[in-house]
């Protein structure tokens, strides 16, 4: 029953990075770096959530 799960750790590290291009006056360019994470919950089931339903 995913209502009677709580989080018990909740921690986010660094993922990998996207190189992007952004086209600059005068024939340059900037490089942009779209980055992403990885999200990690760690959950149990609870006894008192469960009584409660």
């Amino acid at each position: 029953d995913p209502g009677a799960m709580r989080i018990v750790k909740a921690s986010s590290d660094q993922g990998p990075s996207m190189k992007r291009v952004m086209p600059r006056a005068m024939g340059r360019a900037n490089i942009i770096k779209k980055r992403m994470s990885h999200i990690t919950l760690v959950l149990e089931e609870s006894e008192k959530l469960k009584a409660k339903s």
